[in-house]
């Protein structure tokens, strides 16, 4: 037992949030934001599921980035896939 006063130290593993371009195939994220100022884009992504909050596997990059969503396959290009903000989850 430690003594009065002293804290346990824990080690969580900490991943960093970064755009969807910088996963690997069969990586799993969790959308955190889509950082886009097109608003057409950004209702047509919320109307296939893609909104904060929401878990992706990244399926190919490739000629096109393509990602799982749910039950839904989605194809993006570059410029999208740089807009969408994600927070990587480790494989448990």
């Amino acid at each position: 037992m430690g003594t009065v006063g002293e804290t346990a130290v824990h080690n969580p593993i900490i991943l960093m949030k970064t755009s969807l371009d910088s996963l690997q195939p069969g990586d799993v994220a969790q959308v955190t934001a889509i950082d886009t100022q097109n608003v057409s884009r950004l209702n047509k992504l919320s109307a296939l599921g893609l909104v904060p909050g929401s878990l992706i596997r990244l399926q190919q990059r490739r000629p096109a980035f393509v990602v799982r969503v749910g039950e839904t396959q989605l194809s993006l290009d570059d410029a999208v896939a740089r807009e969408i903000i994600v927070q990587p989850l480790a494989e448990r």
